[in-house]
């Protein structure tokens, strides 16, 4: 009788991806120096577009910076 070797399960596939994280990250940062120059020309009309904003990507970042935490091999890859 042959005995099979069993093989390792696949990886689950993470729920983000870097790729993701680095738009989102890059879109914040563009959308902070929109808000900082908005802030010295003293264009508070376009503030509180931007503070709405900012608060979903804040949100989107914080949400895939924690699905890497569950991926310590990604984490350390990266």
């Amino acid at each position: 009788m042959l005995e099979q070797k069993s093989r390792p399960l696949p990886k689950p596939v993470p729920e983000a991806n870097i790729r993701e994280l680095i738009a989102v990250a890059g879109r914040l940062v563009g959308l902070m120096r929109r808000e900082t120059a908005a802030v010295r020309a003293v264009a508070a009309e376009t503030l509180p577009g931007l503070v709405a904003e900012k608060a979903s990507l804040i949100e989107a970042f914080t949400h895939l910076t924690r699905a890497f935490h569950r991926d310590p091999e990604t984490i350390a890859a990266v």
